[in-house]
Parts: C-alpha cells; sequence; structure tokens
C-alpha cells in the first residue's frame, strides 16, 4: 500500500508543480506548436490538467476493485476538441 499513497501524492502534487512552469512560459510562445502535430505548451497543461482527474478516477477503480476494468480513452481527442 505504500506505492498507492506515494502515487496518490505525486499525483495531488502536481498542479503545485506544472501550474507555476506554465505561467512562466511567454504569453506569445504559450500556444505555438514547436512543429507539426507536436503540441503546445498550452496543449500540454490542457491535456494534463485533464488526465490528472483521469488517474485518480483509475486509481480509485485499481483501488476498490480486485479485477477493475479500465476502459481506453483517448484524450488528445478531447483536448483538441473540449478543452483548448
Amino acid at each position: 500500500m505504500e506505492t498507492a499513497t506515494a502515487v496518490i501524492a505525486a499525483l495531488e502534487r502536481a498542479p503545485s508543480v506544472v501550474v507555476p512552469l506554465v505561467r512562466e512560459v511567454p504569453a506569445a510562445t504559450l500556444k505555438r506548436r514547436p512543429a507539426p502535430n507536436k503540441w503546445s505548451a498550452h496543449e500540454h497543461a490542457c491535456h494534463l490538467a485533464v488526465v490528472h482527474r483521469l488517474f485518480f478516477d483509475r486509481l480509485d477503480q485499481i483501488l476498490a476493485s480486485p479485477s477493475p476494468v479500465i476502459p481506453l480513452t483517448t484524450p488528445g481527442r478531447a483536448i483538441q476538441t473540449t478543452y483548448c
């Protein structure tokens, strides 16, 4: 159980690490993609915000069930159409 506790703690700390880093990116470059089909800093931040909740939901499933079924998701699609 020590490992699960460490994972949960790391996930809980993630926003306090990522948000200040994203805020350091100059506004002029925040949404600029470094290359075609590569995400911008803004898109990466949006992705992390979405998968952060997804990780916690999945972790709850794993801890609550001896045989959890984790559905396949493609958050990249949701990010480009919904969150950014």
